[in-house]
C-alpha cells in the first residue's frame, strides 16, 4: 500500500523510482502529469527504451489543454522515445480518461500498481494517495488486458488512443482568440428598442439530457472532432469550446410551435442586461438540433450564450463537461421558447 503518509503506508515516490531503475518495459497511462516530475525521470524513461521499450498515456491532455511546459516536455520526450523505437513514445485520448495504471517489466516478472496518484510530484509524494500492486493474477490479466486496448491497436481503431502529433496538444489560454471574420456572440447585441415588446402566442421547453449526451449537444466539444491527416493517420483535432447545439427529444419535438428550418430568437441576458438576436435553424433527423446558423456565426455563438453565462456564474469550468449537477447549480436545464410570430421567439437560456 503507497498513501505517501508517514501515518500508514509507503512512499509511491520511492516505488516508482525503484521500478524504473530496473525494467525494461514500462507502460503508464495516467489522467494527468506535472512537467517537472516527467523532466526528472525522462533519462530513466530513455533508458528503459534503449533496453525494451516504453510507452506513456496521457488521458485529460487532449480535451484541457496544455501549458506551455507541458507541451515542450512532451514533444522532447515523444521524440526521444520514438528515434529509439517507432513504437514507443507518448499517447493521448480522445474520451477524457482519468485512470492511473504504472506497469513494469524485468525479465519473466510483471508488477502492476494502480489506484489514484497521477505523474506528478503531488502524486508520487505529497499528496495522500492510496495505490496497491496488482497480485492476483486474474486481476493483473485484466489490467494487462486493459493496457494492450489502449496501446496495441484497438484502442486506436475504436477512436480512443491516438499517438502524440503537435497538434492534437493545443495550449492552454485565458481566452480563444477568434479568427478574422468569424462572428461572436457580441455580433448579434441588439438595442432594447429593438426587442420585440408584443406578447408571445405560446411557450415550451426543450431539455437538456446531459447524462444522455456526453459527447453531444452541450458537450459537443468532448465529441469527435475536425478530421485531419497525419503521416498517412487520420486523427481528430478539438472542436472549438464553445461549439454546441441543443438536441430535443421527440416528445420535446411534438409541440406544435416547435421551430422547423431557419428562426430568429430573441434572448435577453438579464444577469448583464445585454439584448441579442440570434440566427438560428433545427436540422438532422426530424429537426432535431438546435442551434446558431452559419449566417449567426455557427455553432459557437449559441456556446458563448450558454456555456458563457454558466461560467460567468461558476458553475462550469472551460474544458470541462457539463453534467446534470452543473444544471443543477445553474438552476435551469432546459431553453424556453415562447413564439412571437412566424419564425420569431423569445428565448430563455
Amino acid at each position: 500500500m503507497f498513501t505517501n503518509s508517514s501515518k500508514i503506508g509507503k512512499i509511491f515516490d520511492k516505488e516508482i523510482k525503484k521500478q524504473l531503475s530496473n525494467a525494461d518495459h514500462v507502460e503508464i497511462a495516467t489522467g494527468y502529469f506535472g512537467y517537472k516530475e516527467l523532466e526528472q525521470i525522462t533519462p530513466q524513461l530513455v533508458r528503459i527504451a534503449e533496453r525494451g521499450s516504453c510507452k506513456l498515456l496521457f488521458g485529460m491532455i487532449y480535451r484541457e489543454k496544455a501549458t506551455k511546459n507541458q507541451r515542450k516536455c512532451l514533444l522532447e520526450l515523444n521524440k526521444k522515445l520514438k528515434k529509439i523505437n517507432p513504437s514507443n513514445g507518448i499517447f493521448l485520448t480522445y474520451p477524457l480518461y482519468h485512470g492511473k495504471v504504472y506497469k513494469f517489466v524485468k525479465g519473466e516478472e510483471t508488477t502492476i500498481l494502480v489506484g489514484s496518484s497521477n505523474l506528478s510530484r503531488s502524486g508520487f509524494k505529497s499528496n495522500m494517495e492510496f495505490n496497491l500492486e496488482i497480485t492476483d493474477q486474474n486481476a493483473k490479466n485484466e489490467t494487462v488486458s486493459f493496457l494492450d486496448f489502449l496501446f496495441k491497436g484497438e484502442g486506436f481503431r475504436q477512436g480512443v488512443t491516438v499517438p502524440l502529433y503537435e497538434e492534437l496538444l493545443t495550449l492552454k489560454k485565458i481566452s480563444e482568440k477568434t479568427k478574422k471574420g468569424v462572428k461572436t456572440l457580441k455580433d448579434f447585441e441588439v438595442d432594447k428598442e429593438f426587442f420585440p415588446k408584443n406578447k408571445f402566442i405560446n411557450s415550451f421547453k426543450i431539455f437538456h439530457r446531459p447524462s444522455e449526451q456526453t459527447i453531444s449537444a452541450l458537450n459537443l466539444y468532448f465529441g469527435r472532432g475536425r478530421k485531419t491527416t497525419r503521416n498517412g493517420e487520420v486523427i481528430y483535432l478539438t472542436r472549438p469550446w464553445y461549439e454546441v447545439e441543443i438536441s430535443a427529444s421527440k416528445q420535446d419535438r411534438e409541440h406544435k410551435d416547435y421551430p422547423k428550418g431557419n428562426w430568429d430568437a430573441y434572448v435577453h441576458d438579464e444577469e448583464i442586461n445585454k439584448y441579442y438576436k440570434l440566427k438560428m435553424k433545427t436540422v438532422s433527423d426530424n429537426n432535431k438540433a438546435t442551434m446558431t446558423s452559419e449566417e449567426g456565426g455557427g455553432r459557437a455563438v449559441l456556446g458563448e450564450l450558454i456555456k458563457g453565462r454558466m461560467e460567468r456564474m461558476g458553475v462550469l469550468k472551460k474544458y470541462e463537461p457539463i453534467t446534470d449537477e452543473v444544471l443543477d447549480e445553474y438552476g435551469k436545464n432546459f431553453i424556453e421558447l415562447s413564439k412571437i410570430d412566424n419564425k420569431k421567439y423569445l428565448m430563455r437560456v
